[in-house]
C-alpha cells in the first residue's frame, strides 16, 4: 500500500514467451520441430488428423483453444508499440 499511495511500481508482471518454436535434434542429427510459432506440431500431423476425424471435424477438434492477443501478430495494431511496453497493454486487456 505504501508504494501504491506514492505511485511507485511494486509487485511484478509475467510476460510469457507466447509463440515459441522448439526444435530438438536426435542423436542421428535429424531435427524435429515439436512446437512451431506456439503451436504443437503434432496437431498438424496427418496421422493425428486422421485419428481426430473419427470423433468429428479435425479442424474444430485440433484448433487452439486460446490465442493470445498481441497487436501486430494476432490482432490489429502495432507490435512495436506493444513491444516497448507490454505491461501497459496487458493491464488494459
Amino acid at each position: 500500500m505504501w508504494a501504491a499511495e506514492r505511485g511507485l511500481a511494486y509487485g511484478h508482471l509475467h510476460v510469457h514467451l507466447l509463440f515459441p518454436t522448439f526444435v530438438v535434434e536426435t542423436t542421428e542429427g535429424e531435427e524435429i520441430t515439436l512446437v512451431s510459432n506456439g503451436r504443437l506440431s503434432a496437431l498438424d500431423d496427418p496421422r493425428v488428423r486422421r485419428l481426430a476425424e473419427r470423433y468429428g471435424d479435425p479442424d474444430e477438434l485440433l484448433k487452439e483453444s486460446w490465442i493470445p492477443s498481441v497487436p501486430g501478430i494476432t490482432e490489429d495494431g502495432s507490435y512495436s508499440e506493444y513491444g516497448t511496453d507490454p505491461a501497459s497493454y496487458i493491464y488494459k486487456s
